[in-house]
């Protein structure tokens, strides 16, 4: 956004409203391009742990409580079902793991499965557990997050307008 008509404390007003907005903006296009790339990563998750009824994943809103971004397969059953843009209210029904970047980074947001499925979990020689499972995805979550972190605002180039422009 830029203004040329602007003086003083108004110019000042208006870079200080463009660089919220644009930071919102960044916000909002990374977690929109997070939700994209979680549903396939729990997608597989359901396919590798078949003991793993369901999952989701979710982000922290701005006190700390993680609202519910996708959920795959069945509902993920805490003090209430995890919904799509609802809370998620964690208890000991649900086992959550960080998605973090280099595990020491901020944390991007959670993944979350039914307890009983990682109580149950063996240990097995030859195939991974459901918490090792969830553990790689979120490992993959992070690694994502990396990249799109790097990427930066890369507006949604896909609309009519745009390929007409480029022929």
């Amino acid at each position: 956004m830029q203004s040329g008509e602007l003086s003083g404390d108004a110019q000042a007003a208006f870079e200080g409203i463009a660089a919220a907005l644009s930071a919102a903006l960044e916000v909002s296009e990374f977690r929109r391009k997070m939700v994209v790339c979680s549903q396939v990563a729990l997608q597989g998750l359901l396919r590798r742990a078949t003991d793993v009824k369901g999952v989701y994943f979710a982000f922290c809103d701005l006190g700390g409580q993680q609202v519910c971004s996708v959920v795959k397969g069945e509902v993920v059953e805490g003090k209430e079902p995890a919904e799509v843009g609802k809370s998620v209210s964690t208890s000991s029904k649900i086992q959550t793991q960080a998605v973090q970047p280099g595990g020491t980074g901020p944390i991007v947001g959670f993944l979350g499965v039914s307890s009983a499925v990682v109580e149950q979990a063996e240990i097995r020689l030859h195939a991974d557990t459901a918490w090792d499972i969830l553990q790689d995805v979120a490992d993959t979550l992070a690694n994502v997050a990396t990249a799109l972190t790097a990427e930066g605002l890369m507006m949604d180039q896909s609309s009519s307008d745009y390929t007409a422009r480029e022929v």
